[in-house]
């Protein structure tokens, strides 16, 4: 029934995607809307750590890895809009997006969450690429400069839990290469990919099956085919594998295509001179990409969270673009 839910959810924001053809969302709602989210996240963040003194896995509202990718999320939208906000000289619009988006990126690093981390260099590079054409040398020297500092003063912070779950990551690689370690987080993620590549080999077209896949990963754990205890898990923090472990490659095709399919039609319109519809397509293709990404690493179309946060913003933007290209 929980996976049915889920589904059902999408289906359900099927009217939002007629009822914003018909009335299109104006963009400085969503140039106000993203950078206030941002800030709200890390208002959140703020009051999770420092009010209420819980460690980020003990989040009573949202799976911390879920909510840290969603704020980084936010925090990459909100330097859009500052880049198209530079663009029209909006000063007001510009300071607001830019502290929206270090908000949104602090919401990330708060909740210890390093799928967003990796996302931020490789977003950052691809709209930058977009707006190449748009920017003066001296803002990106200024920007990158800006980047830097920031980067020195977060990795001097006292009680930095930032430099620890780095230093954790590259320790747990270590181990599971050295010792072949299953009983790390990233070990385990490792035994997990292992465990659902040797799921589709053997059910390659169809898969296992939501309940048969978890079934699997408890046998694997109990016959020692892998190390550490994977079988606790109902996914394989991998949304590809997982999908391919669960519904075989007719799974993987439908997961591709739900991803593909809106970034070649947020890519296409970049090729325009108007700059509300580039704002409205670089703000779609950092939405999949970046779900994309943290896909590699958190099942995040597994939680309802990822679903309804993927597929609404989707359809968002999707009918922004379409309602300015239509009227264009």
């Amino acid at each position: 029934m929980r996976d049915i839910d889920t589904a059902s959810r999408v289906v359900f924001l099927i009217p939002i995607l007629f009822l914003l053809l018909k009335y299109p969302i104006k963009t400085c709602v969503l140039n106000y809307a993203i950078p206030l989210g941002g800030m709200s996240s890390t208002c959140v963040a703020l009051y999770d750590k420092f009010m209420l003194n819980l460690r980020p896995e003990q989040n009573p509202r949202i799976m911390h890895i879920q909510g840290g990718d969603i704020s980084m999320s936010l925090g990459i939208f909100s330097l859009v809009i500052a880049l198209y906000a530079h663009q029209k000289k909006d000063i007001k619009l510009t300071a607001l997006s830019v502290i929206g988006g270090l908000c949104g990126i602090i919401g990330s690093l708060l909740s210890t969450a390093r799928g967003g981390w990796v996302t931020l260099p490789i977003l950052l590079i691809v709209i930058l690429y977009i707006y190449r054409h748009s920017l003066s040398k001296r803002f990106l020297l200024t920007f990158f400069g800006i980047i830097a500092v920031a980067s020195v003063g977060i990795s001097q912070m006292p009680n930095n839990r930032i430099m620890e779950r780095i230093d954790v990551a590259r320790k747990d690689i270590q181990l599971y290469l050295d010792n072949n370690d299953g009983n790390t987080s990233l070990g385990a993620r490792f035994e997990m990919w292992k465990s659902a590549l040797e799921m589709a080999k053997e059910k390659p077209l169809f898969g296992w099956g939501i309940q048969g896949a978890t079934e699997k990963r408890k046998l694997d754990t109990k016959e020692k085919i892998v190390t550490g205890d994977i079988g606790q898990f109902t996914h394989a923090h991998n949304q590809y594998l997982d999908d391919l472990s669960k519904r075989g490659i007719v799974g993987l095709l439908a997961l591709l295509a739900v991803l593909f399919i809106p970034l070649l039609a947020f890519m296409k319109g970049l090729k325009t001179t108007n700059d509300e519809v580039k704002l409205i397509a670089t703000l779609g293709i950092a939405h999949i990409l970046s779900v994309m990404i943290y896909g590699l690493s958190q099942g995040f179309l597994v939680h309802n969270s990822g679903t309804i946060f993927y597929f609404f913003l989707t359809i968002v933007f999707y009918t922004a673009i379409r309602t300015r290209q239509k009227a264009e």
